[in-house]
């Protein structure tokens, strides 16, 4: 089994990935703003589109993987506030 990424090594790898994904929404916009035809705008703006689907589906996968879960034991609060087996 593999060690899991330091804190700073996830911080970094979601900062990248939200700054490609502008990049490359910026690109999109750019390529609209000086195409004269009609199909690089179509690239254009599928190039918008993907970048921005990218930005949020990518660093939200990364962020669910690398998202903390409860304590080995079960004593500790799970994502909705209760412990396992507490009675309501």
């Amino acid at each position: 089994m593999t060690t899991p990424p330091s804190p700073r090594s996830r911080y970094f790898t979601l900062a990248a990935v939200r700054i490609a994904g502008a990049l490359g929404a910026v690109l999109g916009v750019v390529l609209i703003a000086r195409a004269h035809v009609w199909w690089p705008k179509v690239l254009g703006v599928a190039l918008v589109l993907s970048a921005l689907y990218m930005t949020a589906a990518v660093s939200g996968a990364l962020a669910a993987r690398w998202r903390s879960g409860p304590p080995p034991d079960g004593s500790g609060p799970t994502r909705w506030g209760r412990r396992r087996g507490a009675r309501r």
